[in-house]
């Protein structure tokens, strides 16, 4: 019998823990902390951001929190992330720290589950779709600029297809009520997996 992975894509307070460290690092401490575009956070604990340097506001770091190779344990690393020709031009798609709306990510968690579970049944003997279809998402992202739909949470159902499995996208509001399940045009599907249906 193997126990139950964790999901904290149902944790509100696991993420707002990380994200007060993250905040904490010399580096940062003391600063106003802006996001950039997308927070991603995972169902094992994970995370992936980005934030615009304290230090140079034309400038962005990339942090991830996760299993860190050689040494074992989750931890925070970063990584310089590139510059922009102007501070301007991040504005737009930047948001306060402390403004991500955390309290919608175990709502759009829930109604992801619920919509796989309403798409699985819709799918009745369609195998392919089943199988696309048999886990929650192990992801969910928040999109903070109007030029990546934002601002609201994210999910992709299959990134990454195989076989003739499909892909889609949920959407949801910054509250986690979901707003629009998309289907995927899916690049890599074999040519053949309509025609097979």
């Amino acid at each position: 019998m193997h126990a139950a992975k964790p999901d904290h894509l149902h944790r509100p307070a696991y993420f707002r823990a990380l994200l007060a460290e993250l905040a904490a690092r010399p580096e940062l401490r003391g600063h106003a902390l802006r996001l950039h575009r997308f927070v991603y956070l995972y169902a094992d604990g994970s995370a992936l951001l980005w934030l615009q340097s304290p230090g140079d506001p034309a400038a962005l770091l990339r942090y991830t929190y996760g299993d860190a190779y050689p040494a074992p344990g989750m931890r925070w690393e970063a990584v310089a992330a590139g510059r922009e020709a102007s501070p301007s031009v991040l504005e737009p798609d930047l948001l306060d720290l402390d403004a991500l709306p955390l309290e919608g990510l175990p709502v759009a968690a829930a109604a992801a589950d619920a919509q796989l579970r309403r798409m699985r049944a819709e799918a009745g003997d369609d195998a392919a779709s089943q199988d696309a279809l048999a886990t929650g998402p192990d992801s969910l992202y928040y999109a903070i600029g109007q030029a990546d739909g934002g601002p609201g949470w994210r999910a992709d159902i299959n990134p990454i297809p195989m076989r003739c499995e499909r892909t889609w996208r949920f959407h949801f509001a910054p509250d986690g009520a979901l707003r629009e399940v998309e289907a995927m045009t899916d690049l890599a599907r074999p040519a053949d997996c309509d025609a097979a249906r």
